[in-house]
């Protein structure tokens, strides 16, 4: 009935399956690697702008006497305790030292 031709050339439906297969799982793992990359990489971006603040506020503090900056009024932490304020500043209400 059906003669099979020996010289048919092309891939296989199974061995293309099975390199779909490997390509998706290089490329899962590849993905995965960038992620972990990616979150080390905002990680370290974020240690640094902490750092750049801090230097900030030293800056600040060394230019006013050792005082740092107090919350403004009227923003969610207005309300906290302000633990250092400028000697020479002379603003309304009390000053906690």
């Amino acid at each position: 009935m059906f003669h099979k031709n020996k010289n048919n050339k092309g891939f296989t439906l199974i061995e293309l399956l099975v390199v779909v297969a490997i390509i998706s799982l290089l490329s899962s793992i590849v993905f995965a690697s960038l992620n972990n990359a990616r979150g080390k990489g905002r990680d370290a971006r974020r240690i640094q702008d902490l750092l750049q603040i801090r230097n900030a506020l030293a800056l600040y503090a060394a230019d006013h006497n050792g005082a740092y900056p107090y919350p403004a009024t009227g923003n969610s932490i207005s309300d906290m305790d302000v633990v250092y304020r400028d000697p020479g500043c002379q603003s309304a209400g009390s000053s906690k030292y």
